[in-house]
């Protein structure tokens, strides 16, 4: 699994906790090709992978 992220406030990619949407990704989209998961996204996808990797193992 590849994913692209970044540490930085951007709304490249939409869902996750902060619920950012269509309309928030031109307010920092920052990325000149492949969008990013900013930090929050990434830790949410970070649980949800250890998460069904625990399931899986038991």
């Amino acid at each position: 699994m590849h994913i692209e992220l970044t540490g930085e406030n951007v709304t490249e990619c939409i869902g996750g906790a902060s619920g950012i949407t269509e309309a928030d990704l031109s307010r920092a989209y920052r990325s000149q090709v492949d969008p990013r998961l900013n930090y929050e996204q990434s830790m949410e996808v970070a649980f949800l992978i250890a998460r069904l990797i625990g399931h899986h193992r038991r």
